[in-house]
């Protein structure tokens, strides 16, 4: 893993890296994958762009619950009573990305479990909070959602959040662990 994260972090400092949304929109039309879902959407940059990218694609679930009244462990990443910039990132998450294939979830990763069937999902995002109790829990809970030969993915598998890589380093040991551009880290189930 440190020779990965090394390697890494060198295409970062002296090569141009493409943005997030690249690597999945990659990921999504050479599986022709039908579904997406990302977990922790802030303003829905990455849609805004796989949208248009993706023409298999038919379902897109967004999952986001826009609070600042939980701390962390609830599922939020604000500090309590910070409503107008959770307001202002839900307002334009949902300008740039209303169409009749998303659909919003304004609930936290764990309440939102409930609303998929175990192996269903061809591709989830991981986004939402980096500590490492988080994406644990994240990895865990939404591994289970997603279908043989799908994806389970991330962002931020760096060293600036060791909650990320410590956790997907430890749930995915065995396992062949793809690194992208602008820190993606992704496996295939």
């Amino acid at each position: 893993m440190k020779r990965r994260n090394i390697i890494h972090r060198i295409r970062q400092r002296f090569f141009y890296e493409e943005p997030r949304w690249v690597a999945l929109i990659n990921l999504i039309n050479e599986n022709k994958f039908k579904n997406y879902t990302e977990i922790g959407v802030w303003e829905g940059e990455n849609v805004q762009n796989i949208i248009h990218a993706c023409p298999t694609l038919e379902k897109i679930n967004l999952i986001d619950p826009y609070s600042a009244d939980e701390d962390y462990k609830g599922g939020s990443i604000y500090k309590k009573g910070q409503h107008d910039i959770v307001k202002k990132a839900r307002e334009l998450m949902i300008s740039r990305t209303t169409f009749k294939k998303v659909k919003h979830i304004f609930k936290t990763s764990q309440d939102a479990l409930e609303n998929f069937d175990s192996n269903n999902l061809d591709i989830v995002f991981i986004d939402r909070l980096h500590y490492f109790d988080a994406v644990f829990f994240d990895i865990i809970n939404w591994h289970t959602k997603v279908k043989k030969s799908g994806i389970v993915s991330g962002h931020d598998y760096n060293n600036k959040f060791q909650g990320v890589v410590q956790s997907v380093d430890t749930l995915y040991q065995n396992k062949k662990i793809n690194l992208e551009d602008d820190a993606v880290w992704w496996i295939k189930k």
